[in-house]
Formats: C-alpha cells, sequence, structure tokens
C-alpha cells in the first residue's frame, strides 16, 4: 500500500538526522568523561537537566528511533522471551529489549546514574522505571503531576501548580546529591531563556500550518520534535529551529505547500507509526495533509517560559499538557484547533499497546464528529510493534476516508 512520496523533507529538517548522530555520540562521550547521566520519561523538566549539567537521555525517543530503522521487532523479542507479555507499551518492551540485548544501534544508551519518570500522560512510566530501576541498581525519582483541569485562560488550578514546583525543589536536591553540585540560579535562567525561545519557534512553525497550503509536513514535525524533548535549553535546538521557522515563513510567503494541490486539511492524534511513516504520504498522494498532530501540538512543547518564574513555568508546562488535563478541557482546546486550523477530517490512532490513552482519544474524536460533523477515521495499530500493522485493512480505511472526505467537500 506504500504510495509514491509527494513531498521531501524541508533542507533544514535534513540536517536532524546528524543532529541526532552528533547526540547520541556527545551522550556517550559525556559518560566517558564522567559526567552523570539521567534517564526520564519524554514529558521532563529537560531544561532543569541541563541547568544542572546531568546528560539527559530519553528511552522512549530511542524506541522510537529503532522503530524507524526497522529493528524494535528484535528487542520486543528478547523483552517478550524476558516475560514482559506483547500487551505492554511498545517503547516500554522496545527499550527492555535494548538493555537485555545490548543493542549497538546508535552506539545504545549510555548506563544512567538516575532515573526520572513523570506520572503525567502515561502510568505505565513508573512501572518501567521501577523495572529499569532494579535492573540498573540506579536511584528513581517519579515527578507526581496530578491530573486536572484549566481556567478560562487555560492555566492550571493554584493547588496542582504550588504541589508540581514543590516536587521540582525535591528533584533538585536529588540532583544535587548525584551530581555534588548546587543548583546555578543564573544558568538555570539561561536553560529557561533559551527553552522559552525554542518554544516560541516551535509555536511559530506550528502557526504557520494554518496557512492553505501548510507549508511543513507532519514527517518533519514529528521528526524535529526530538529537539524540543532532547535538546531543548541548548543553543542547538534554538539555532535549528530558526532554520526551519526561516525556511517555513518563506515557503508561506512563496505560497509553497507540501503537495501541489491540497485538498483536505487533517488531524493526527497520539502517536504515528513509526515502523510506517510512509502511511502519512500516502494521504498526501490524495492531497490530505496533516496540519495538526495532537502529539506534538500538546502545550508542553508550545508552552512558554519565564526566566524571572523558571520552576513555576516548568512546572505549569507540564501540567497544561493535553494528556494530563481532564476531558472539558481537552474538548475546549480541541474545538478551538479546529476551527483555527480549518480541519476536514480528523485520524485517531488507537494503539494497541497504549490503553491508557485510547479511551480519552475515541471519546474525544466521536464528540468532534457528533458536534462538529468533523469525518472521523479510526486506525487500529501500533506506535512500535509492527506486528500489529495490517496493510490491506489500513488501505481500505483510509480510502473510504478519503471518499467520505470528498463527498463531504
Amino acid at each position: 500500500m506504500t504510495a509514491p512520496k509527494t513531498s521531501k523533507a524541508l533542507k533544514s529538517s535534513q540536517k536532524l538526522s546528524q543532529l541526532v548522530k552528533k547526540y547520541y555520540k556527545d551522550i556517550h562521550e559525556a559518560k566517558a568523561q564522567g559526567k552523570k547521566i539521567v534517564w526520564s520519561s519524554g514529558i521532563a523538566p529537560v531544561e532543569l537537566f541541563h541547568a544542572m549539567d546531568l546528560v539527559p537521555v530519553f528511552p522512549e525517543n530511542y524506541a522510537a528511533a529503532c522503530a524507524v530503522k526497522q529493528i524494535s521487532q528484535d528487542l520486543q523479542y528478547y523483552a517478550e522471551k524476558a516475560g514482559y507479555i506483547s500487551d505492554l507499551c511498545s517503547y516500554f518492551r522496545s527499550d527492555i529489549g535494548h538493555v537485555l540485548s545490548n543493542c549497538t544501534y546508535l552506539g545504545g544508551l549510555p548506563k544512567p546514574d538516575l532515573l526520572v519518570a513523570s506520572r503525567n500522560l502515561c502510568t505505565t512510566h513508573v512501572k518501567w522505571f521501577e523495572v529499569l530501576s532494579r535492573y540498573f541498581n540506579c536511584p528513581l525519582f517519579v515527578w507526581d503531576l496530578p491530573f486536572g483541569t484549566l481556567n478560562k485562560k487555560f492555566a492550571p488550578e493554584f493547588h496542582r501548580l504550588e504541589y508540581a514546583i514543590s516536587q521540582l525543589h525535591e528533584l533538585i536536591k536529588v540532583i544535587e546529591n548525584i551530581t555534588h553540585c548546587e543548583l546555578n540560579t543564573w544558568r538555570l535562567q539561561e536553560a529557561i531563556f533559551l527553552g522559552d525561545e525554542a518554544a516560541r519557534l516551535w509555536i511559530e512553525i506550528n502557526e504557520s500550518r494554518k496557512n492553505r497550503p501548510a507549508p511543513i509536513s507532519c514527517t518533519d514535525m514529528l521528526g524535529n520534535l526530538f529537539v524540543l524533548v532532547t535538546l531543548s535549553g541548548t543553543p542547538i535546538a534554538v539555532e535549528f529551529l530558526r532554520e526551519v521557522a526561516k525556511e517555513v515563513n518563506n515557503r508561506v510567503s512563496n505560497k509553497i505547500g507540501i503537495v501541489s494541490q491540497e485538498r483536505f486539511r487533517l488531524l493526527w492524534d497520539v502517536m504515528p507509526l513509526w515502523h510506517h511513516m510512509e502511511l502519512f504520504d500516502r494521504f498526501q498522494s490524495a492531497g490530505a495533509v496533516f496540519v495538526v498532530e495532537l502529539y506534538n501540538y500538546g502545550r508542553v512543547w508550545g508552552q512558554r517560559l519565564d526566566c524571572a518564574q523558571p520552576l513555576e513555568s516548568l512546572a505549569k508546562r507540564h501540567l497544561t499538557h493535553m494528556f494530563n488535563i481532564d476531558m472539558d478541557s481537552r474538548v475546549k482546546l480541541l474545538r478551538e484547533i479546529l476551527r483555527e486550523f480549518q480541519i476536514d477530517g480528523y485520524v485517531n490512532h488507537v494503539i494497541r499497546s497504549c490503553n491508557v490513552l485510547n479511551g480519552s482519544t475515541l471519546h474525544l474524536a466521536n464528540k468532534m464528529k457528533k458536534e462538529l460533523g468533523i469525518p472521523t477515521l479510526t486506525l487500529e495499530s501500533d506506535h512500535c510493534d509492527s506486528r500489529a500493522f495490517a496493510p490491506a485493512m489500513i488501505e481500505n480505511r483510509i480510502q473510504a476516508f478519503l471518499e467520505l472526505l470528498e463527498a463531504n467537500q
């Protein structure tokens, strides 16, 4: 079912592969030099890590990279042979398989000195990192971010914010014990300043997709998210995103789109199929362009930071993530996104190994279909486990969805 590719990555985005290779090389060199390594869940105060000279490593990113490289299946077999059933998160199984098999892709991941897991977004993270803590005999800190609601200004409740800030103070103490260095306020402010600039650029790039035709593809956006997850708070992230923003703005000025004729504007919910990213080209071959992915549009990466209140702004950013707020708040945000980006269709990826998100995302898609009459497509597969990918079934559903969009238009 693979369609001919109808778009190429932006020239600026093509530098990402070099940046990724350099990142993995750098973390191994840092370990060899005696720097402390933290393995963290993807939703993390990465700017704080950089400010405290703690080298951040993200198993989820590595699992996604392995899936793109088509080696995650082998890693999952190692995990399953060790007793971890296939119903568990495929990010988790890929990571455990990488540990058990001593995977050498990109050099593997250097042994951690600290583990940091967040309760927001995914309940699996805590148990996943408990397993890693036992395996590496390594301390684990769980950043407890309570689920809640947002007010009319999309801000979290005061008591949630205060609690999250207190958790950050505890994390700082743990890091100081690991690194034997106290937090330098100036370095934290510098990292927050750089993180804020990266967020500003990310918002600018995302907002550009409101234009017709959309100037940047979802493949570029999902790949470039790596920079924000791992390097926010560093000059490298700012420099890279400035180049992307400059190219995107030039494309907007010259009305250069992802496809020659943009017919439908789509929203993608939850993680992509990292092992079959060409799926997006199938849509683009029909003139259907994804202009929003809730996975990377969530307010963690699109949330500005404040140097004057570094810990408060970090806490606020994570408390307002799309997947860490109640359903009413999500619906309000989603209505706004669908209207502003002029969405014609809603594609929901139901992930076989992620029951935590499936219920809420199906509810959102159904609610938007009933309220706004937006055509929806449900694709059942998995983000890292290619065994859940059924090409013929998915092709049939995509074709029927495109015909529905055509009829609506």
